[in-house]
């Protein structure tokens, strides 16, 4: 009994070790159509990895994803290696038949400055239907004396105020090159304010929140709307190395 118990214990492992060498091991590879970029440009990536069942990436700026087929962008300048991890199991915790593959991606660095604000268009009556400048002024100016804020953590800054824009002379522009206004990023406020009463004040007309630099795209324009109440801004910018 014992010695069949053996054979049976025998047989056992020799069938799991045949099953186990069976599995054909996983080759990692990839390709990128960029080597280096601008900090907010894409990158993609596309897998040519064989026996893989999954395909998993590090782009080596805290950020993963899985697929075949993998797009990404940095917001950083410096040099990433991007990693490729494929497997041949379903369950990747078994930690078996994996192999990696990896590039370096070369993210150069520049200064990114505001050169103009376009107003395309506002609301020419606030919400209640009332005009925008009720200082006194009306009816010879009652359009809006109208600036741009920007804001981020600890700073801020405006622009000049134009006074009385009116709708059909817009667009209006700001000329910001001399502000030297450095797009940084991480999150930003925008507003449009009216300035009444002779600078004492001013009121809020529309803003945008989460206006992140990094995902500004590759066009030179920042373009914020508000379908709502019909406000559309373009903020220009440049890159300066």
């Amino acid at each position: 009994m014992k010695k069949l118990l053996l054979l049976l214990t025998l047989f056992s492992a020799f069938t799991f070790n045949a099953c186990k060498k069976a599995i054909e091991n996983p080759v990692a590879c990839f390709t990128t159509n960029k080597s280096s970029v601008e900090i907010g440009e894409t990158v993609n990536f596309e897998s040519c990895a064989e026996n893989a069942v999954k395909v998993e990436w590090d782009f080596g700026d805290g950020t993963t994803k899985e697929g075949t087929t993998v797009s990404h962008s940095y917001t950083e300048s410096g040099t990433y290696v991007v990693q490729q991890k494929v497997y041949t199991e379903d369950d990747k915790k078994q930690g078996v038949n994996i192999d990696r593959f990896s590039t370096a991606i070369t993210v150069k660095g520049y200064t990114r400055y505001l050169t103009k604000a376009v107003l395309k268009a506002y609301a020419e009556f606030k919400p209640d239907g009332s005009v925008w400048d009720a200082g006194g002024l009306i009816p010879t100016d009652p359009e809006a004396d109208i600036f741009v804020r920007f804001s981020t953590t600890g700073w801020n800054t405006n622009t000049s105020t134009k006074n009385n824009i009116k709708v059909a002379d817009l667009p209006f522009t700001w000329n910001l090159t001399q502000q030297n206004i450095y797009l940084s990023n991480q999150e930003w406020t925008v507003e449009l304010r009216d300035e009444d009463t002779f600078g004492a004040n001013s009121e809020l007309m529309t803003e945008w929140t989460a206006v992140n630099p990094a995902t500004a795209g590759e066009n030179g324009v920042i373009t914020l709307t508000n379908t709502v109440d019909g406000y559309t801004l373009e903020l220009h910018y440049e890159n300066r190395q």
